[in-house]
């Protein structure tokens, strides 16, 4: 009779092992939490979904501004969808967890925003982007410095 050595994992076992670690992986997958958002206007839409597919219902999605404050939160309706109305334009972070700890973030950049909203407050407003059909700047000539008689 054959003994397996010690230590050693019978085929069987390798073959429960197998499956036990390709069953959880999916359970993991189905419960990662995805958000995903663009914006229009001065409004941002998106949706909260898992790894299988189903929408995040009643799920908080906080609107956090660059510093990670909090500048607004919604939830979720029954299709996983929510949509916030900002007031300024900077990278705005969305960002939601689940009851048990999944949690997921996605950014709507500035660029994507109306050009004419404010930043928000305490924020410098970022220098406009030079016009493309201005003259070039001139090419620094060499100045002459007067220097004071002795």
């Amino acid at each position: 009779m054959n003994h397996p050595q010690a230590g050693s994992i019978p085929p069987r076992g390798l073959l429960l092992i197998a499956a036990a670690v390709a069953i959880s992986g999916r359970a993991a997958y189905a419960h990662k939490l995805n958000l995903f958002a663009g914006a229009e206007g001065r409004t941002i839409a998106g949706y909260a979904y898992f790894g299988s597919g189903s929408r995040a219902r009643d799920l908080v999605v906080r609107l956090l501004g660059p510093g990670g404050d909090e500048l607004a939160r919604t939830t979720t309706n029954q299709r996983g969808e929510f949509s916030f109305v900002t007031n300024y334009r900077c990278d705005l972070t969305l960002a939601a967890e689940t009851p048990d700890g999944h949690a997921a973030s996605f950014t709507v950049l500035a660029a994507e925003l109306p050009p004419d909203l404010p930043p928000p407050p305490g924020a410098a407003r970022p220098a406009p982007l030079p016009d493309s059909h201005s003259a070039p700047p001139p090419a620094s000539a060499p100045t002459a410095a007067r220097v004071p008689p002795a």
